[in-house]
């Protein structure tokens, strides 16, 4: 069966999928490293320039931030810390790619400017018996946890910004701002780098606040066809809410599937 699309709100993908570079900007973003007997620490300076006025001149002050982003090297350790922290992000990565590489910088970058966000990195080039556990074919990976359950999985490169929001998100969630009583739904949208409508669609979500997994389509070739499988489509957007797709960006079903309103 076909899903259609509403007119010219999704990006037809060529016939055969091809990795597409990313243009993201993985810039050193000034880290500092430190090993430590027992964890190793990432040390990010987050320069905030506050201006005070003193006669003439300029006082320019400089804000150290400390976030414990600790490398772990076995399931044992990712066991450990799932009992001390209610919230927890561990990322998946394979050292040395270009979009493990892209995302490793950037959700660094993003930790950096959120409060209170523990962070655990994973290079499977090394670690090999934590992937299989939640079945995750594809590095990167950025996987939520909370009290101890995994809740949500992004994958591939995505830019800062939208690692932020994840980050606070979670906080706004945990703090009671999001209404409780429904159940969480499950969101997955299958999208490009360079699909525009893929843009305004994941830009949607964030505004209402609706936490999804996004799946670079143009990089993972099984997701890909399963995505053209389940609905006969190879256009993107695509997004799977609770096994319902929607091809495009059909604010109209979103809003139902999501309980939008406004």
């Amino acid at each position: 069966m076909k899903i259609r699309a509403p007119a010219a709100q999704y990006t037809l993908l060529p016939e055969t999928v091809k990795a597409s570079r990313l243009n993201a900007e993985c810039k050193n973003d000034k880290n500092l490293e430190i090993s430590g007997e027992h964890v190793k620490f990432n040390v990010l300076y987050r320069m905030q320039r506050f201006r005070a006025k003193e006669g003439a001149e300029t006082v320019i002050h400089e804000e150290l931030v400390m976030k414990n982003m600790q490398d772990i090297h076995a399931f044992s350790e990712l066991e450990e810390q799932l009992e001390r922290h209610d919230r927890l992000y561990l990322l998946l990565y394979k050292k040395g790619t270009e979009s493990s590489d892209c995302a490793y910088a950037n959700i660094r970058e993003a930790a950096g400017s959120t409060e209170d966000v523990n962070l655990l990195f994973a290079d499977v080039n090394r670690v090999h018996d934590i992937h299989p556990r939640y079945d995750i074919t594809s590095a990167p990976s950025l996987l939520e946890f909370r009290d101890s359950e995994l809740k949500n999985i992004i994958r591939g490169c995505n830019d800062n910004g939208h690692y932020k929001h994840v980050f606070q998100h979670t906080e706004r969630k945990s703090a009671g701002d999001i209404s409780v009583g429904r159940p969480a739904k499950r969101v997955t949208v299958y999208s490009t780098p360079a699909c525009s409508w893929c843009n305004t669609l994941k830009h949607y979500l964030r505004e209402h606040h609706i936490p999804f997994t996004d799946t670079d389509v143009s990089r993972d070739m099984r997701a890909a066809e399963e995505m053209v499988a389940r609905s006969g489509q190879r256009g993107v957007p695509q997004t799977d809410i609770n096994g319902k797709i929607i091809v495009g960006f059909d604010k109209e079903r979103l809003n139902t599937l999501l309980e939008i309103r406004g």
